[in-house]
């Protein structure tokens, strides 16, 4: 080949072999505006996602963050100008589509973070944005006891889907509903943060009991509010010391002051490491430095002297009564500055929530859901699951009757609203099978609804069947799911939905 020959190959092959190699597009002079950063890709598909379904153009790069190495960062964009990009984010953060933000150069990796009409310019290339804002940009100041960082040990043992005395919750849709809630409340600080799960499989390895569900990360609202969702309770064991003794592992690779907020009924089990043990070592280990809170949904004299006693191994520890955070918002703000250190909690959501139920509007799929019902992770209330009725029955368990109870006198607090009662299965059997099955669940909800007085004119029987599903119908967990009975505000039915009278 001549010379000449290869000069002009080698025109062609460079620019060609420099795309293949580059970890991502590049934007010659644009902006786009960064929503999140995440360790994994997968987190960063999952939040694109709901971007999308929000009708935002979302796209993730793979980008060197100094010394903190690779991370999978989120944007909405690109733009031409940082202008272009600066008001869009604030017209998107004024519609609630985001929440906090950074607009970033992408070709050079500069930062200007902006917040509503605030902007401070970072000239430290690539820093690691984890989309959170600086306090003061938000009206909050870290108190003198802010930690800087914390995890959250959740429940998810068979005895999380007992029924929860307290405003008609299971056990398990307390702890949820409190979670939440605790993430619309806590303040958009630089924490590292982290969220652990035990008793999420009913498995016969003992590893498989507990497990880091997210985190350690720079504590991020979206991201830990997607891992909180996929949550989900279990038939398992409840090896609380064990999850306990796995923290150590997290609460070490945060600097200075920290948080061990434990979400739980405290049921006793010390043939997995005595809780009050594990935390007496803990605060054995960290000092002065942790702090140890416990959140209990538990219902006995010992249920609660144990999550008293677990908080109290830790000099600032304490424990919070599950029931009253669920009626006293006073109580729950009290929570969040005593447990993440600032001088003043939000009173308004960080998200739009038009009926209250602490889902926010982009994701909740019933919206006008009455003030007081107990919801699931998507804003709707459910009636009765699976575990109200025997197997292949339409007669409710005497031992859920108060939730019913609690239903109807949430729908007389409400007079003005006339609902569906739908049935809902899994997809085991023929159709026609489950559309009967389910048909007599809801008929038979309608019934005790109407014995504790509420008006047969409001409540109208429908049955899905299995054509509605909210959870995979491949696994036991998510068919349970699937067995369910719904209380809807009523809407005209469409589509495949079916009357029953």
């Amino acid at each position: 080949m001549s010379p000449v020959a290869r000069a002009w190959l080698m025109i062609v092959l460079i620019p060609v072999m420099i795309g293949f190699v580059s970890p991502g597009p590049a934007y010659a002079a644009e902006f786009g505006i960064q929503v999140a950063a995440f360790r994994t890709a997968d987190r960063a598909e999952s939040l694109m996602a709901e971007l999308r379904q929000k009708g935002l153009n979302v796209f993730s790069r793979l980008e060197q963050a100094g010394q903190k190495g690779m991370w999978h960062r989120v944007y909405v964009g690109p733009y031409a100008s940082r202008a272009e990009a600066k008001t869009q984010a604030q017209a998107f953060a004024a519609q609630g589509l985001i929440s906090e933000y950074q607009v970033r150069n992408l070709e050079t990796g500069k930062a200007q973070t902006v917040v509503g009409s605030e902007s401070t310019t970072s000239e430290t290339p690539a820093a690691v944005a984890p989309a959170t804002a600086p306090a003061s940009a938000i009206g909050q100041q870290p108190g003198p006891d802010t930690p800087d960082g914390w995890e959250i040990i959740v429940d998810l043992s068979g005895s999380i889907s007992d029924q929860f005395h307290c405003g008609g919750f299971f056990k398990h849709e307390a702890i949820f509903t409190i979670l939440n809630r605790m993430n619309q409340k806590i303040p958009a600080l630089q924490y590292q943060a982290a969220l652990r799960k035990f008793g999420y499989k009913n498995a016969l390895t003992r590893s498989d009991y507990t497990a880091l569900a997210w985190g350690v990360e720079p504590y991020d609202r979206q991201s830990f509010g997607i891992a909180a969702r996929e949550l989900a309770p279990s038939r398992a064991i409840s090896p609380l010391g064990w999850a306990m003794k796995a923290s150590e592992t997290e609460l070490d690779g945060m600097s200075g002051r920290k948080a061990l907020i434990i979400m739980s009924d405290f049921k006793e089990n010390t043939d997995f490491g005595d809780p009050e043990k594990r935390a007496e070592e803990l605060a054995a280990r960290f000092g002065n430095d942790l702090c140890i809170y416990t959140i209990n949904v538990g219902q006995d004299e010992r249920e609660v002297k144990l999550a008293e006693a677990v908080a109290a191994k830790s000099a600032c520890g304490k424990s919070y009564d599950g029931c009253r955070l669920l009626s006293d918002d006073a109580y729950f703000d009290q929570m969040v500055r005593e447990i993440f250190g600032v001088a003043q909690v939000m009173t308004a959501s960080v998200c739009p929530d038009a009926d209250g139920d602490n889902v926010c509007d982009d994701r909740d799929r019933c919206p006008n859901t009455p003030k007081g019902a107990p919801v699931d992770d998507r804003g709707c209330w459910i009636a009765a699951y699976n575990q109200f009725f025997d197997f292949d029955k339409a007669v409710v368990k005497k031992e859920f009757l108060p939730r019913l109870k609690q239903a109807a006198e949430v729908l007389q607090a409400n007079p003005h609203v006339t609902v569906s009662v739908t049935g809902h299965t899994d997809n085991k059997g023929t159709d026609k099978y489950n559309f009967r099955l389910g048909l007599k669940r809801a008929e038979a909800i309608k019934a005790k609804l109407v014995e504790y007085g509420v008006n047969p004119k409001r409540l109208r029987v429908e049955s899905f069947g299995e054509t509605s599903p909210i959870a995979d119908n491949k696994t036991d967990e998510g068919r349970a799911k699937n067995r369910r009975v719904e209380i809807n505000v009523w809407e005209k039915a469409k589509g495949k939905s079916k009357s029953g009278g």
